[in-house]
């Protein structure tokens, strides 16, 4: 009878161990998660914050432009012009295509 509840103890014991080691792993695993969407979160908010940095300075071209470039010059063509070089800064092979050129 006592090798019998010395058998039944152990098997308890091997399920808790198991079971210490799956939640240790798990828990890992989602800590590590975490941490990486909170860089990957912390990476995307550096990005944006330079893009709120630079956007006066594109809003100031485009109005110096509009207001001192010797002929006048359509606000769709300027936002298309900045788009394109956009895609062309890209790689050589994006490029933008206007809603009309794609019809």
């Amino acid at each position: 009878m006592r090798n019998e509840s010395t058998a039944r103890g152990s098997g308890a014991s091997w399920w808790m161990v198991t079971m210490c080691t799956v939640l240790v792993a798990c828990s890992f695993v989602l800590v590590s998660q975490s941490a990486l969407r909170a860089k990957a979160t912390e990476e995307k908010l550096e990005a944006s914050d330079e893009f709120y940095q630079m956007a006066p300075v594109l809003c100031e071209v485009y109005t110096q432009i509009r207001e001192k470039y010797v002929e006048q010059v359509k606000s769709r063509d300027l936002i298309e012009g900045a788009i394109q070089g956009m895609f062309t800064k890209l790689d050589p092979h994006s490029q933008w295509m206007p809603a009309q050129d794609y019809q």
